[in-house]
């Protein structure tokens, strides 16, 4: 791809819609990604996971800018997978 010849944006949206094409591993939203919006992508995630990943046990929400301890992560989803039908919403930010 040739970003350096389209304008900024216009190579960063066809570069997000070469990953999603590919992959189908992108969730995007109408909206500015800025700290004020933060609620927005965060509900966006939730109604994503309610929809898409309704039979899953457990969810984690991160943030790039997040350290996630694997070991305790892991020690809190075997402490309550013996909760079957309660599910599990981890959030690490």
């Amino acid at each position: 791809m040739l970003c350096y010849v389209m304008p900024h944006w216009t190579c960063l949206k066809a570069a997000v819609d070469a990953e999603f094409a590919r992959h189908g591993d992108l969730v995007q939203g109408n909206f500015v990604d800025s700290y004020k919006n933060l609620t927005l992508k965060a509900v966006m995630g939730l109604r994503w996971m309610s929809q898409y990943c309704s039979e899953a046990p457990f969810a984690i929400k991160t943030d790039d800018d997040t350290f996630l301890n694997i070991f305790e992560m892991v020690r809190l989803m075997q402490e309550n997978a013996k909760k079957s039908h309660v599910r599990h919403l981890l959030t690490f930010t």
